[in-house]
């Protein structure tokens, strides 16, 4: 029974230890990735969507009365990046830490921080685009 008890105690000091070691690593990958970054740039690509859409939206008028639902949404889209980070062990987010903190990591985190800016913003545009044609698409179905 006692030995019983000690292993239930020790399996139940140790997974929050594991938790937290776990969300270090998930929170240094993140930073290393430049998941914050990519989120910021997405919601400023968002925005320029908004403003079209709405020209009489100013950014002022937008940041008084929806900054709550902003920062929402980039929490959420955070989220979403963390959640893609289960498919790791913890292993393997040790490897990858690693391997990102070395020169050649470094230059690919570099370039696909750079690459993501650029697929971001062409993303807009294409949206921007196939939204065009859809609309010419159902108006010259009626």
């Amino acid at each position: 029974m006692k030995v019983s008890l000690l292993c239930f105690w020790l399996l139940c000091v140790s997974l929050p230890l594991q938790a937290t070691e776990r969300s270090k690593m998930e929170n240094e990958i993140s930073e290393i990735l430049g998941f914050e970054q990519t989120v910021e740039h997405y919601f400023v690509e968002y925005k320029k969507q908004l403003f079209k859409l709405y020209p009489d939206f100013t950014e002022e008028y937008v940041e008084l009365n929806y900054a709550p639902v902003f920062q929402y949404g980039k929490k959420r889209y955070m989220n979403a990046y963390m959640k893609g980070l289960l498919v790791y062990s913890d292993e393997e987010l040790r490897q990858l830490i690693d391997y990102y903190k070395s020169d050649k990591g470094k230059w690919i985190v570099k370039k696909n921080l750079e690459s993501n800016v650029i697929v971001l913003d062409d993303l807009a545009l294409a949206s921007d685009d196939f939204n065009k044609v859809f609309i010419e698409k159902i108006e010259s179905q009626q």
